[in-house]
């Protein structure tokens, strides 16, 4: 078991559908990170800033599963 201490709130969490040592997860500060176990389990291998507003705040992550691709939703 492993685990992982972000030092911050998580909104979601998802496994990526080609990869099993690949997840996503999604901060309530609006950052988007993304860790593979097999390069790292104490770094993350991708970090995105979504410019975060008071308006909404992001709440969904999704793998699509037949293009490489990910799909974010916000609270708005």
């Amino acid at each position: 078991m492993l685990i992982f201490d972000l030092q911050k709130g998580l909104t979601d969490l998802r496994w990526s559908p080609f990869s099993s040592s690949v997840f996503g997860v999604i901060t309530v500060d609006c950052r988007i990170m993304f860790y593979d176990v097999d390069v790292s389990t104490k770094q993350c291998i991708c970090e995105q800033l979504i410019h975060p507003t008071e308006k909404y705040r992001l709440v969904r992550l999704v793998f699509d599963k037949r293009v490489p691709m990910i799909i974010v939703g916000s609270s708005k």
